[in-house]
């Protein structure tokens, strides 16, 4: 099951669910509550076919790699959510 609901006191969303090995946790996306609930929604497609031992489909695979470099992306990473990649800000040699 996942949440997206308002902090207390601020003007910022955040989301809960359950990662593939069962752990609650939790994200900050933002102020804009229509992000955040797409951002729940995708995260929510990613874990399913993780728990499953399937790739992201190709939709949420391309939204991975357009926000790589983000500390949106960083946290995925952290939560084996995502795989590590090159950041935004590195230039090409």
């Amino acid at each position: 099951m996942s949440l997206l609901r308002k902090q207390a006191g601020r003007n910022k969303w955040s989301i809960r669910f359950r990662l593939p090995d069962g752990k609650l946790t939790s994200l900050s996306l933002g102020e804009n509550k229509r992000e955040a609930q797409s951002i729940l929604t995708t995260i929510e497609s990613i874990v399913s076919r993780k728990k499953q031992g399937l790739a992201p489909l190709p939709e949420d695979a391309q939204w991975l790699r357009s926000i790589q470099g983000t500390e949106l992306h960083d946290r995925l990473v952290q939560r084996n959510l995502a795989e590590v990649g090159p950041s935004k800000l590195e230039t090409p040699r």
